[in-house]
């Protein structure tokens, strides 16, 4: 250590440094910690510390997985996504705009939780995670417990209005190919067949999708009388698009995912007599990024499992199976907001109540939490704000408490003489 001796004399500089060993705690052996006590010993200053880690590399940091969420200026994406980008414009739960860094890796092969929340989204991080009950106060995730309240919140970022009415035409498009179309390769693996699937509930969005796919709708050899079909052209569609992974929905415009809301719950969604409108997927996570996106617009919604499993044969000739379903549940006061591009489902959804949420909705109720949920790289960020967090999912996360320095990293502090400081500008300063 570079505290050694009387260096407070001939060096106090070194005052600034902070100087501490990294055991590896399960290859630490018993002569060579005692080696190192022998020097704190020796040093009459304290030092080296000691800092006990499973992992060389990084420290004790708080942190999440890849398929977190982060709330941005554009919307929801995950850390993953956000590794991408040189630094973060986040949003607070006050809706304001804060600068974050990109996330940074703080831990390799770490244990992961799952927490279940009550609107059945899932939120993922270490046991050490801090997150804000509604009363407040910050919690690590191991010292939650099943019925914490977690503070929530759904700041609108995104404008109802189709601002780009190109982006807002591509999102109907892609929402209902997603939803009740086709897209898959050629047998000859080289080329894709792309087309949509329109009922006769929607016969009358049938001129507007003849006239952007430039084809005549053909009846559904399954169902002549009720369905219609049409081929989409490979150029119209978006070269990152998937039916089977959805994180690529989150990258797009404001009216792009507009449209995307809009045709997909015309597609595959309903309006019930009990006020709600809902869409349906056996594809959870794919509804996990619909609930996300309508956050993005301030409207709250719950995952669950469909209600009434069965297999039939809907109105339209389409066969649904209900079985294996997923649900996206959504007042419909507050879905009117969006919108349905059907003349026959804005008519039922006219013709529910105008209500506002009955439910609390500062918070979201823990209903499960998995504290073995995987093992995996984990990664963090630091907000530029004086609460240091950001949303996850709609809840109040904290973030890093400092970025790890790797094996040789430089900690340099600094000191100022408080006896100067005489007003809070000063302080600022």
């Amino acid at each position: 250590t570079c505290k050694f001796g009387e260096w407070y004399v001939a060096n106090p500089q070194r005052g600034r440094a902070n100087n501490s060993v990294v055991i590896l705690r399960h290859e630490i052996e018993e002569e060579v910690f005692k080696e190192l006590w022998k020097k704190i010993e020796l040093s009459g200053s304290g030092e080296p510390g000691f800092f006990f880690t499973n992992d060389a590399e990084m420290g004790l940091n708080p942190c999440k997985p890849l398929n977190s969420l982060i709330l941005t200026e554009n919307g929801y994406i995950t850390f993953a996504q956000a590794l991408q980008k040189p630094s973060l414009k986040i949003i607070d739960k006050t809706g304001k705009v804060v600068e974050a860094t990109a996330p940074f890796k703080t831990g390799t092969n770490r244990e992961v939780c799952r927490i279940t929340l009550s609107n059945g989204m899932y939120l993922y991080g270490t046991d050490n995670h801090k997150h804000q009950l509604v009363t407040g106060e910050w919690k690590e995730i191991r010292d939650l417990n099943i019925s914490d309240r977690l503070a929530f919140s759904a700041p609108q970022i995104h404008e109802i209005n189709e601002t780009d009415n190109d982006e807002y035409v591509s999102g109907i498009l892609h929402g209902w190919i997603t939803t009740d179309g086709w897209n898959y390769k050629r047998g000859d693996g080289t080329s894709y067949r792309a087309g949509i699937v329109i009922g006769h509930g929607e016969f009358d969005l049938q001129p507007f999708f003849e006239n952007l796919l430039n084809v005549t709708a053909t009846p559904c050899p399954n169902s002549p009388e009720t369905a219609k079909t049409m081929r989409v052209k490979q150029t119209l569609i978006r070269k990152d698009f998937s039916k089977k992974h959805f994180d690529w929905i989150r990258l797009t415009t404001s009216s792009f995912k507009l449209g995307f809301l809009r045709a997909a719950f015309t597609a595959d969604g309903s309006v019930r007599k009990n006020n709600n409108c809902e869409l349906y997927s056996i594809d959870r996570s794919f509804l996990e990024v619909m609930q996300t996106i309508l956050l993005e617009f301030g409207i709250r919604s719950t995952v669950c499992l469909h209600n009434n499993p069965r297999i039939y044969t809907a109105p339209d000739g389409k066969i649904r199976n209900n079985a294996r379903c997923w649900k996206l549940n959504v007042y419909a006061g507050q879905f009117k907001r969006i919108g349905f591009i059907s003349n026959n489902k804005q008519n039922l959804l006219d013709k529910q109540v105008d209500c506002g949420l009955f439910r609390r909705i500062e918070y979201e109720t823990i209903i499960d939490i998995d504290h073995e949920w995987s093992v995996e790289d984990v990664y963090d960020i630091t907000v530029q704000h004086d609460e240091h967090a950001f949303l996850d999912t709609g809840v109040v996360t904290h973030n890093c408490a400092e970025i790890s320095l790797k094996s040789h990293g430089v900690c340099n502090l600094t000191t100022f003489n408080a006896g100067n400081v005489e007003t809070q500008e000063e302080l600022n300063a």
